[in-house]
């Protein structure tokens, strides 16, 4: 008579460990993956202006949005579709970068604000200034 009660608390408790288990969720993100995080420019002479295109596509199970984009310094203009990018989808982050009158090696950076699960995402562009 003991064993039967021991097999039925076994039961019992395997029972509630396998119920627990199937009551967890599964949380479907976007994540956004780029092609390249930094765009090399080149030599820009002073003055001059240069686009760099960032491309990205929605890898995760759910619609991507970008809510923001950082800029490091005011010499950088950005232009994306503020629109929800679906999975599987991509889409593009374009950047005009203007030289000033200063020389020399440049890095400049963008914090990309989603909805991801990893909500910031830091891009580059690097170049250097010459005169003209």
């Amino acid at each position: 008579m003991l064993i039967p009660i021991i097999s039925q608390k076994k039961f019992l408790c395997l029972l509630i460990i396998l119920s627990s288990c199937n009551n967890t969720k599964q949380h479907k993100y976007p994540e956004i993956s780029f092609t390249n995080d930094t765009v090399n420019l080149g030599q820009i002479h002073t003055g001059d202006s240069i686009v760099a295109i960032f491309h990205y596509k929605n890898s995760g199970s759910s619609n991507l949005k970008i809510n923001d984009i950082g800029l490091s310094c005011g010499c950088t203009k950005v232009f994306y579709d503020s629109t929800e990018c679906l999975p599987t989808k991509e889409g593009i982050i374009k950047v005009t970068f203007s030289a000033g009158n200063d020389t020399g090696y440049v890095i400049k950076s963008l914090v990309v604000n989603t909805n991801s699960k990893r909500k910031l995402h830091v891009l580059y562009l690097k170049g250097i200034v010459i005169k003209e």
